[in-house]
């Protein structure tokens, strides 16, 4: 079974190999362009609820980043199938929170 996680990170896809931590590509899981947006306006929400200095979120940022993120970990189950496990790492003003399997 192949691991994807999904994941906030700048100017990333969100989408990592599970196993080797490295990003994948959209295009390499054949998303369709809604998805692909979708996931493209959740980083650029990222990048934009971080403070200036990069140092953690804003107040009050990460409860709608991490339900988005859920979401988007969600429909892309939905999009791959079962041959696929689907983790999603979310993220507080305090640092990273456990990993939740979609």
């Amino acid at each position: 079974m192949k691991k994807l996680k999904v994941m906030a990170d700048f100017s990333s896809s969100g989408i990592w190999d599970g196993e080797t931590g490295h990003m994948i590509d959209h295009e390499d899981l054949s998303l369709d362009g809604g998805l692909i947006d979708e996931f493209e306006k959740w980083i650029y929400y990222y990048s934009e609820s971080y403070k200036s200095d990069y140092s953690t979120l804003k107040e009050g940022k990460a409860e709608k980043l991490n339900k988005w993120g859920r979401e988007l970990a969600q429909k892309l189950k939905d999009k791959l199938g079962n041959g696929y496990e689907i983790t999603y790492q979310g993220e507080d003003e305090n640092g990273l929170l456990d990993l939740i399997t979609v």
